[in-house]
């Protein structure tokens, strides 16, 4: 059985120039259905872990504005 304790929200990559270019879903749309994902999964207490990838080399930007917004506590 999945509980809180042994399972996790895993995101990867809502960074702006990964989300632009995603051509199956309108990038607004995209970006409110992950944000109530990530909501529905705070309030089950399930850990969310986000991944980006080169942010730190100076290639990729940090995650969505809009997302960053929705958890100002969390290191995202």
């Amino acid at each position: 059985m999945r509980t809180p304790e042994n399972s996790a929200l895993l995101l990867f990559d809502y960074q702006p120039a990964l989300v632009s270019g995603t051509r199956s879903i309108e990038k607004e749309a995209l970006i409110n259905n992950v944000v109530a994902l990530a909501k529905a999964a705070k309030m089950f207490e399930l850990p969310i872990v986000l991944s980006t990838i080169g942010v730190n080399a100076g290639y990729q930007e940090k995650t969505v504005e809009s997302f960053r917004r929705s958890y100002p506590t969390s290191s995202l």
